[in-house]
């Protein structure tokens, strides 16, 4: 009797240790290059984040020279070109800008509390309205976050109920520094 002789085709566990043994070098290359394209964006990435982290420890130092009061417009430049690559913090840098430089008089605080967009917009164009800016209370008094304040803004608005009220209620603290505001 004679055997038979089974051929590699024959049993798919030789067929893949072939197929392995002929193309070794092209799939140990190509892991090769996966794993250094890998590499490669890993490393971009962390370039990136650790410019960013720069940025924003930057951002702290004048975060602590802001609040110590030891401010000048120059420094205050610096902060906000600073903020501008960051788009997470540049409408905040934008309203802390414009809040300080208008509390000391500098119109450049009205440019900054106007370019102010997302979250802190409405709190921009309420330090807006309080610099005499034309801003329309009603778009904000229904769902806005300083809904309370808007509303008041609109009753000081409307002459007639003013006058409508008397003299005691006229005179609380609310409605004096409500007028205030004007």
């Amino acid at each position: 009797m004679s055997k038979k002789i089974q051929h590699d085709q024959d049993i798919p566990i030789d067929q893949v240790e072939s197929f392995i043994n002929k193309n070794f070098k092209k799939i140990v290359t190509t892991l090769i290059i996966i794993i250094i394209i890998g590499l490669g964006i890993y490393g971009v990435f962390q370039y990136i984040e650790t410019g960013k982290s720069a940025k924003i420890n930057q951002l702290g130092e004048y975060e602590v020279k802001l609040n110590s009061g030891e401010f000048n417009e120059a420094l205050i430049e610096k902060y906000i070109s600073t903020c501008e690559n960051i788009s997470d913090l540049k409408n905040y840098c934008y309203y802390r800008a414009g809040v300080i430089l208008a509390g000391i008089g500098n119109p450049k605080g009205k440019e900054y509390l106007k370019k102010v967009s997302g979250d802190y917009k409405e709190f921009a164009d309420s330090v807006l309205y309080d610099l005499g800016e034309k801003i329309d209370p009603a778009q904000y008094k229904d769902k806005g976050k300083l809904n309370y304040i808007w509303k008041y803004r609109m009753l000081l608005m409307d002459k007639k109920y003013i006058a409508s009220l008397d003299n005691e209620t006229i005179n609380t603290r609310l409605i004096t520094n409500t007028k205030d505001w004007e």
